[in-house]
């Protein structure tokens, strides 16, 4: 809200022997009583504050001693994060491009920024919904899973892949579980995983068209890309290189795979 995004607290201040005053040059009023709770705040941290005539630092609270740095962060995220719940990410895949497992991998922590998690951070949106289906709130496992057109999509993968429709799942993380249930071999699972993996990436990619662009997509079309994407990245990084477009299109490979 500051109109000088570079001011420094110190030139926020007017004091004298006898007071303190905070002065704030604002490019707009406060819109709400969360903006006005928030500006509360600021003054009765700053109110305990000693200032100093010398230049602004950010420091971690945890380690006064050390300017803050992007190592810094991540050492205190990844300290304060760890769950002692969590188990290694078993199901990661070299046959999609590394943006993509980091995708999968987020999504499956519920760390990829929809709306719930968005307004869970305090951030101010107009609605929770989902974009695609209008009708509930988008979480991760609703956009990814649980959305109307996402099931569309779903059901349309898993019959050309020839695999009973996902029911009951809930999760991205149990695709993959029912994945490695599957009667198969262990590259013939990979591959599949591939292709559920190339699904939620395209999936979020539709839901940011639609969201930032306004372009929504059909799922026919969505499908497709699937088909073509997962096609070129099985065929580029993995070892099936007698992989037949032709094919591919009916999913027609058993015999490609050990």
């Amino acid at each position: 809200m500051a109109k000088d995004k570079e001011v420094k607290v110190s030139q926020c201040l007017k004091e004298d022997r006898s007071s303190r005053t905070w002065t704030w040059e604002w490019n707009r009023e406060k819109r709400n009583e969360q903006e006005q709770q928030q500006h509360l705040e600021l003054e009765r941290i700053l109110a305990d504050c000693k200032t100093e005539n010398k230049e602004d630092t950010w420091r971690w609270r945890t380690r006064r001693s050390e300017e803050i740095s992007v190592a810094l962060l991540r050492d205190e995220i990844s300290k304060n994060s760890l769950d002692e719940r969590d188990t290694p990410w078993k199901h990661w895949n070299k046959w999609v491009p590394p943006k993509v497992k980091l995708f999968i991998w987020r999504a499956i922590k519920r760390g990829i920024v929809v709306k719930v998690e968005l307004a869970r951070r305090g951030i101010q949106l107009e609605d929770r919904l989902c974009a695609r289906c209008k009708s509930e709130e988008e979480s991760v496992d609703h956009l990814l899973i649980n959305c109307l057109k996402t099931r569309a999509v779903w059901w349309s993968i898993m019959i050309w892949l020839k695999l009973p429709i996902l029911e009951n799942i809930t999760s991205s993380e149990e695709i993959f579980d029912k994945i490695e249930a599957y009667s198969g071999s262990k590259e013939w699972k990979k591959l599949i995983k591939a292709i559920a993996m190339t699904t939620l990436w395209q999936i979020w990619k539709s839901r940011n068209d639609v969201e930032f662009n306004r372009k929504e997509g059909m799922v026919t079309n969505l499908v497709d890309e699937v088909k073509e994407l997962s096609f070129l990245w099985i065929k580029e990084r993995s070892k099936l290189k007698t992989l037949v477009w032709e094919r591919w299109k009916d999913f027609n490979i058993r015999d490609v795979t050990k």
